[in-house]
């Protein structure tokens, strides 16, 4: 079965990184030290596909050019060591989109 999904979370202020499926489309305060974040709907999937992230992980790579863009959340101490991950996903990707027949974006 698969259904979309409008996903919100509540989490401490100081957390840095709060991730889903989708992008966040507003935040809020909702008492002092907390904040929600609600995202976009997602697309319909399936429910194992749901997922979220509230940690204090960086954003540390960002692929500017390609399609679909490519992130690396990492821990901070560990950031430096990224590019290898970034450099190999984008050089894999089309490859692994001519073997499934299925487009990542």
């Amino acid at each position: 079965m698969k259904a979309t999904f409008e996903i919100s979370l509540v989490h401490p202020a100081a957390k840095q990184s709060v991730l889903s499926n989708t992008e966040v489309i507003r935040t809020s305060v909702v008492r002092p030290g907390f904040l929600r974040e609600d995202f976009e709907t997602t697309p319909r999937m399936s429910t194992y596909l749901v997922a979220f992230v509230i940690s204090d992980l960086q954003l540390v790579q960002r692929s500017e050019g390609f399609t679909p863009q490519i992130n690396i959340w990492s821990r901070p101490e560990v950031g430096r060591m990224t590019s290898y991950v970034q450099r190999l996903t984008i050089r894999i990707l089309p490859y692994l989109e001519r073997y499934f027949d299925l487009k990542f974006n």
